[in-house]
């Protein structure tokens, strides 16, 4: 049995409501069968309402407040990259334009853009880049390759001749 990872499922509420497990068995069953490795939050790509009272907790938003885009403390330097890019195509953060953050199994967290629905340029800009997502996983191809290669560097990594990254040689 597999726990799916998504906007949808509360480590702290619920159990995933396709699985009538308590949620201690269910969180045991995700840390023990689900793929880490191949771990990220769902991103479904699309513009959708917030939940107030079903997924989320903590925050003060409502139905007129639509989710974009996610990152995590669990995520990769491409999740961060396009983040960080969807927010600055934003025009960064506002009145209408706001990251919450929500926290999961022990310290752990991922943040989400939210759009308020009367910001309609703001909802049209997220909604062309959520396509964009939906055909190319990257954002901006430049500020990937740089934090990728940033990312490579401070963990001690070196680039060959070919430019792949290798880790360091001891001597």
């Amino acid at each position: 049995m597999r726990v799916r990872i998504d906007r949808d499922f509360d480590w702290f509420d619920q159990s995933p409501p396709y699985c009538n497990l308590p949620k201690a068995q269910a969180i045991w069953y995700a840390f023990n069968f689900y793929d880490w490795s191949a771990m990220s939050f769902h991103q479904p790509y699309e513009l959708h309402p917030f939940e107030p009272g079903e997924t989320y907790f903590g925050d003060k938003l409502d139905r007129t407040w639509q989710v974009s885009i996610y990152q995590s403390s669990m995520g990769d330097v491409l999740e961060e990259c396009n983040f960080s890019v969807f927010l600055e195509r934003l025009s960064g953060l506002s009145e209408s334009v706001q990251i919450h953050r929500v926290g999961f199994s022990g310290d752990g967290w991922y943040e989400f853009v939210a759009i308020h629905e009367a910001d309609e340029g703001a909802i049209e800009k997220a909604g062309a880049m959520l396509d964009q997502l939906k055909d190319y996983p990257i954002l901006d191809e430049d500020r990937f390759t740089q934090a990728e290669d940033d990312y490579y560097s401070s963990i001690g990594y070196v680039q060959d001749d070919s430019g792949e990254w290798l880790p360091e040689p001891t001597p």
